[in-house]
C-alpha cells in the first residue's frame, strides 16, 4: 500500500500514513500482509522529490519504481507468497500503482487505484479540473494501458475531485488502448470523496472482488 502527496509542493508529514491506518488494519485483519510504503521524498524516507516530473506519466512511472523495489525486498523474505502480491495506492499512489502496472514486477499480480490522480509540472498553475489537466491525465492513462502487464481495480467516490464522467475517459483510454482494468465509482462520500479511503468497509468488498478475479485469493 502506498499514499497520496498534498499538491505540488507537499509539507513533509510523518504522520500522514495515519491516515492509511484503517485499510492497512482491514486487510491484516482478513489475513493478508501488509506493507506500507512510503516513497522517496515523503515523510521520514531518504532522497529527494522523484517523481514531480513534467508529466502525468513520467511522474507515475517514478514512483512505481519506489514499488518495484520494495516488492524486490519484500520477495527476499521468507514469510512473504513471493507470486501472490498485490500492490495498492490512493490518490497520487493510486495512480502510481497504475503505472507500476507496467513494468512487469515480478510476483505482482494486479494493482489497485484508489481514487488515483497525480501531480505533474504540466499541471501547475491550471485549476482543478481544468482541461488541459484532464486531457493530460487521459493521455497517461492510454499510455499506462499500452503498456500494462497485470489487471488493475479503479475505485472513486461519485464527488472525488475528478468527476466520474472524467474518470471514465481515462478509464475507457486505459482500456482502449490495451489495458485490462475494473472501474467501480462508489456512492457520494461525505463532502469529498478523495477521503473514501478512510473508511474501507465502503469499498473492501469491491476489492475483495477483485482479488478473488486475479487469483490472489481463494
Amino acid at each position: 500500500m502506498t499514499h497520496g502527496r498534498n499538491g505540488p509542493d507537499p509539507q513533509i508529514d510523518s504522520r500522514e500514513v495515519l491516515r492509511y491506518r484503517p485499510l492497512c488494519e482491514a486487510l491484516a485483519s482478513r489475513g493478508f500482509l501488509v506493507m506500507m510504503v512510503v516513497r522517496r521524498g515523503y515523510g521520514n524516507s531518504d532522497g529527494p522529490d522523484s517523481e514531480y516530473l513534467e508529466t502525468a506519466e513520467q511522474s507515475g512511472l517514478a514512483g512505481a519504481k519506489d514499488l518495484k523495489a520494495a516488492v524486490d525486498y519484500m520477495r527476499t523474505k521468507a514469510y512473504v507468497q513471493k507470486d501472490r502480491i498485490v500492490i495498492m495506492g490512493q490518490s497520487q499512489g493510486g495512480w502510481v500503482a497504475l503505472a507500476a502496472a507496467t513494468l512487469g514486477i515480478k510476483g505482482v499480480l494486479g494493482t489497485v487505484n484508489i481514487s488515483g490522480a497525480i501531480n505533474f509540472r504540466q499541471a501547475r498553475g491550471y485549476p482543478m479540473r481544468s482541461a488541459e489537466v484532464e486531457d493530460q491525465l487521459n493521455k497517461s492513462a492510454g499510455m499506462y494501458g499500452k503498456s500494462s502487464k497485470v489487471p488493475t481495480l479503479w475505485i472513486y467516490a461519485e464527488n472525488d475531485n475528478h468527476l466520474p464522467g472524467t474518470v471514465k475517459k481515462w478509464y475507457d483510454s486505459y482500456i482502449g488502448n490495451g489495458g485490462n482494468g475494473y472501474l467501480v465509482i462508489e456512492p457520494a462520500y461525505k463532502n469529498n470523496g478523495h477521503g473514501i479511503v478512510n473508511e474501507p468497509d465502503l469499498y473492501i468488498g469491491d476489492i475483495l472482488k477483485f482479488f478473488r478475479k486475479i487469483g490472489f485469493s481463494d
